[in-house]
């Protein structure tokens, strides 16, 4: 694996130090990107035509997003390109150490193997997980003012002890609307969550056979405002769902 020695600006290593693809794990590490649906990938037609005995190396390389580098690789002299990977993906890569004469010296291949998650040449795949922002202080605020700072069931109305329930999980909907939460009390909104408390598409209340809750209403205290009920769509999925 001979090369003149490309510009480096990659300043996470020794100065003597070089990370660097194989063609095959170039090729790899680009069908994960396709997999992955990174932004930065190449053309796989493309990476069949580069020469076989040669280190590709990675001239430079920055965080992109959480989990995610941006690295450039250098194809020839004056040929660069960026390409997107995971964090551990990019630390299983091999780094060679540069010689007097502007050679790369590769990594042991028992080392490079060491680094990756699985082993015997075993691909993997990762996958970027995204979640909801709550903005959980405003969804209560509007869901309390709603209410009327009291429990729709029963009649607590002190604030600290009253919460926002969401009737389809907002990690399941995305939806931060007051018409997809309900007043609660802390005791009320623990039973509604572990559906012993049960709220039909017509706001009645339903208890589980055989508990000892106690309600104060056959229905749910609705808010003052129409536009502020509870969204029956939501009510019939959670009723009839869970």
């Amino acid at each position: 694996m001979n090369d003149s020695l490309i510009p480096v600006w990659d300043k996470s290593l020794e100065k003597n130090k070089i990370r660097y693809f194989t063609k095959e794990l170039l090729i790899e590490s680009n069908r994960a990107a396709i997999r992955e649906k990174r932004n930065r990938k190449f053309s796989e037609e493309y990476l069949y035509t580069l020469e076989d005995d040669k280190p590709y190396i990675v001239a430079d390389s920055s965080f992109h997003k959480k989990d995610e580098m941006r690295v450039l690789i250098a194809f020839n002299g004056y040929d660069y390109d960026y390409l997107d990977m995971s964090l551990l993906r990019f630390n299983s890569l091999p780094i060679g150490t540069v010689s007097d004469d502007n050679c790369i010296i590769p990594e042991d291949p028992t080392i490079t193997e060491e680094k990756r998650p699985y082993s015997a040449g075993r691909e993997w795949e990762e996958k970027v997980v995204k979640k909801p922002v709550r903005k959980q202080y405003n969804f209560r605020k509007e869901v309390l003012s709603a209410y009327s700072n009291q429990c729709a069931v029963c009649t607590v109305n002190i604030p600290k002890i009253l919460r926002a329930a969401h009737i389809i999980p907002v990690v399941n909907s995305s939806d931060d609307t007051v018409n997809n939460g309900i007043c609660l009390c802390i005791n009320h909104e623990v039973l509604f969550d572990s559906n012993d408390l049960k709220i039909t598409p017509n706001y009645e209340i339903v208890i589980k056979e055989n508990s000892n809750i106690k309600v104060e209403f056959n229905k749910i205290r609705l808010p003052q405002n129409l536009e502020d009920y509870p969204s029956k769509e939501n009510l019939t999925k959670r009723y009839y769902n869970k």
